[in-house]
């Protein structure tokens, strides 16, 4: 699911707010489980505050890129699951140009 339907869903929950940043690996042009993707992850965060990687969460849907990949950097991680539900279906009104994979 690209980084710009996230945002989207995540601002029509009106739960955006309750994050220091979004990072997504499309916009980032690094996929999962790359190393590369949870130390710029890191880097971000060092940006904005010092915090110990036991005091982070990755969020994602994915065993094996999101929660083994954050896991394996010492990342805590957090596994959602959609329920088979697109996302699409919490956007009201969505339009048709949104793209869900």
């Amino acid at each position: 699911i690209k980084g710009t339907t996230l945002r989207k869903v995540l601002e029509q929950l009106n739960i955006a707010r309750y994050f220091d940043f979004q990072l997504y690996s499309d916009e980032a042009g690094l996929s999962k489980p790359n190393t590369a993707f949870f130390q710029l992850l890191l880097n971000e965060i060092a940006a904005i505050r010092s915090i110990e990687r036991h005091q982070i969460i990755h969020i994602g849907d994915n065993i094996k890129t999101d929660i083994l990949g954050a896991e394996n950097m010492g990342i805590r991680s957090l596994q959602v699951n959609s329920n088979n539900v697109s996302l699409i279906k919490l956007i009201p009104d969505a339009t048709q140009h949104l793209f869900i994979a």
